[in-house]
């Protein structure tokens, strides 16, 4: 209970940083009308692996605290899904 608000704070940090991440990728119309799905699953992967694999124990999310390990495909999943979910909404609210 104590580390609730700095968690929040920084899993949010966290998030904007991959949103920031998928965003600077180039969205454009290509060949590949599948480009964003590849790019968001790019990042949730990347981001497992920063997560995960990469900064120090003490600095990871904490998610195997309160989850199984093999909830952690489906958490990062999560991540894939809103950033495509991002992109969409934008798309659909800038003007034409």
């Amino acid at each position: 209970p104590g580390y609730t608000g700095i968690g929040l704070v920084l899993n949010q940090l966290a998030c904007l940083f991959w949103a920031g991440c998928y965003e600077a990728m180039d969205h454009r119309q290509t060949d590949l009308p599948a480009r964003p799905v590849i790019l968001a699953c790019t990042v949730s992967a990347l981001a497992y692996l920063v997560d995960y694999h990469v900064v120090p124990r003490r600095l990871t999310p904490g998610f195997e605290l309160v989850f199984p390990r093999r909830s952690f495909p489906f958490l990062y999943a999560g991540l894939a899904v809103s950033l495509l979910g991002g992109l969409e909404l934008r798309r659909w609210l800038s003007p034409q």
